[in-house]
């Protein structure tokens, strides 16, 4: 796999999302100053479902280095 760096970092609107385990929520805002990559997915996505052991690799990889995955389901 290869990292290719952005030539322009966007900042994101700001917003919240209750968590996977449930009675709390995730703000954006949070990751304010780390560098997250932000996707969006679905069960009936198969590329989407296919993409996330690539995302899990990319994490472990540089977590250490303040990477953050949001891996949004849609459904």
């Amino acid at each position: 796999m290869q990292v290719i760096r952005p030539q322009t970092i966007l900042p994101a609107p700001d917003f919240s999302l209750p968590t996977l385990s449930g009675g709390s929520t995730l703000q954006l805002s949070d990751f304010r100053g780390r560098l997250v990559l932000l996707t969006f997915w679905a069960t009936w996505c198969a590329p989407c479902r296919e993409e996330m052991p690539a995302m899990q690799a990319l994490w472990q990889r540089y977590k250490e280095q303040g990477f953050s995955l949001l891996a949004v389901n849609i459904e």
